[in-house]
């Protein structure tokens, strides 16, 4: 225990140094010249222009109100092919989405069954204003590994996302790509395809609707 604990202590001290770190040099916002008295507010030394982009960099945008809009409960219904040829296994769960850091990201949580075992799994998405681009991690109680995709919003108001992915049946690792879409009349679609023998086949078909049975969200 006093291991696992040592090591979590760790851990949260390595995030800490990296925050400190990211502040520190995102203070080469801080120079060795005196602050211009015009600059109102600002500490002495700071870099009005390394300071807007700072501003820039953390202030939430469009995109984050939409992803806001996503929030609250869901019913989702899925289908998860093996084998693409083969039929595809139908599940059912909940979902709840919560906005967290100032509506920054956005958690979810879900749980029901697969296959007939307990499944529980948390993603967290967020838009990167650095980037342009839409990223998001998922891990579930089926795997240790926590899964990255990063992507962007198509002309055709889908979202694509691609990341990398480990089949533990076949021992293969490869790329995996997910197409969200949302209905303005009803709410998101997410589909996941992996790449096999150099074509992206659908693997799973998510559909999310409100408890209400209305729809909700956003629409791009």
């Amino acid at each position: 225990m006093s291991i696992t604990i040592k090591k979590t202590l760790s851990l949260g001290a390595a995030f800490l140094a990296g925050a400190a770190a990211t502040t520190m040099l995102g203070a080469s916002v801080l120079t060795s010249q005196p602050a211009d008295p015009g600059d109102q507010g600002m500490p002495p030394g700071m870099d009005p222009a390394g300071m807007q982009r700072w501003m820039e960099f953390m202030t939430p945008g469009q995109q984050h109100a939409e992803m806001v809009a996503d929030a609250g409960q869901w019913n989702v219904h899925s289908k998860f092919w093996m084998d693409p040829n083969a039929p595809a296994e139908e599940s059912n769960f909940k979902s709840s989405v919560k906005p967290v850091l100032g509506g920054r990201f956005c958690v979810e949580n879900m749980s029901g069954e697969v296959m007939g075992m307990p499944f529980e799994g948390m993603g967290i998405v967020g838009y990167d204003n650095h980037k342009e681009m839409w990223v998001s991690v998922w891990m579930d109680n089926m795997s240790t590994s926590i899964y990255y995709a990063e992507g962007k919003e198509q002309p055709d108001g889908r979202t694509i996302m691609y990341g990398d992915y480990y089949d533990p049946m076949n021992d293969t690792e490869g790329k995996q790509k997910i197409i969200l879409d949302h209905d303005a009349e009803g709410g998101p679609t997410m589909t996941m395809q992996h790449q096999m023998d150099g074509e992206w086949k659908t693997t799973m078909i998510m559909t999310y609707t409100r408890p209400d049975g209305h729809g909700g969200g956003h629409s791009r």
